[in-house]
């Protein structure tokens, strides 16, 4: 079984990153991982802060995922495809545009994309568009697993939303929330929403820096060997449900 990261980000495609793809893979490498899931901001954000056009901004997101499929190969690792898109989100200007914040902040989420690859990213331009329901039945047309990132993350407005039209929940180990903003994982929580729904769990750490407290690594989500691409990584989440994953936080946290 391989020790796998599976939602982290680098810069500049996610603007709030703080490490480039290098300086993650070496990291993660120091700490034991086999296989890294890059699940970059998909969201209007890069295009604003860098004044660039979508069309540039997607060049520039496939390039980096590319790049990071390099590097984590080049280190031995294996690296994924992976997507964390944005819905009206309250920091967009283009959402902001079309809805006041009230309804922004009673729909914004994050959603994680496993499965992903080239041909869905150049084929399903501007997803971050899309309300849930559509996002859900594009990614079933492509058979990519939609699972909500942090859902029960208060600190930042997120909270479980329909369970429709999700494939899982992501048990979130990001210990930043933890020490400086009173979170905590809900790991029990999540584990009975979704063993009552059918759902799939993943564990990942929404890791964006290397600071040594913030970006503790507490988490990681276990996979068989010849498991080697991102939809390799979706069939078998499908067929286990519930992989096998550890969670290590420093003690009284949870």
């Amino acid at each position: 079984m391989k020790k796998v990261e599976l939602h982290m980000h680098t810069m500049p495609v996610s603007i709030c990153a703080r490490v480039t793809n290098e300086q993650a893979v070496k990291r993660y490498k120091e700490h034991g991982y086999q296989g890294l899931m890059l699940t970059n901001h998909y969201t209007d954000a890069c295009c604003q802060v860098n004044g660039i056009s979508r069309e540039k901004w997607m060049e520039l997101y496939i390039a980096q995922l590319y790049e990071f499929e390099k590097v984590c190969a080049d280190n031995g690792m294996d690296g994924y495809w992976g997507v964390e898109v944005s819905l009206f989100a309250p920091y967009s200007q283009v959402m902001t545009s079309k809805y006041d914040m009230d309804f922004l902040k009673r729909n914004y989420a994050d959603y994680l994309l496993i499965g992903a690859d080239e041909k869905f990213l150049r084929e399903t331009p501007y997803i971050c568009d899309l309300d849930q329901k559509d996002l859900y039945a594009l990614c079933q047309q492509y058979g990519i697993l939609l699972i909500q990132a942090h859902p029960m993350r208060a600190c930042q407005g997120h909270t479980l939303r329909d369970i429709k039209y999700l494939d899982g929940v992501e048990i979130n180990t990001n210990f930043g929330h933890m020490v400086l903003r009173g979170e905590v994982s809900h790991e029990q929580e999540l584990l009975q929403i979704a063993k009552e729904n059918d759902l799939i769990v993943t564990v990942g750490g929404d890791i964006h820096g290397d600071h040594p407290e913030w970006d503790m690594l507490c988490g990681a989500t276990y996979f068989p060997d010849e498991v080697k691409t991102s939809r390799d990584i979706a069939e078998h989440l499908r067929k286990v449900r519930v992989p096998q994953y550890e969670i290590t936080f420093p003690e009284g946290y949870h």
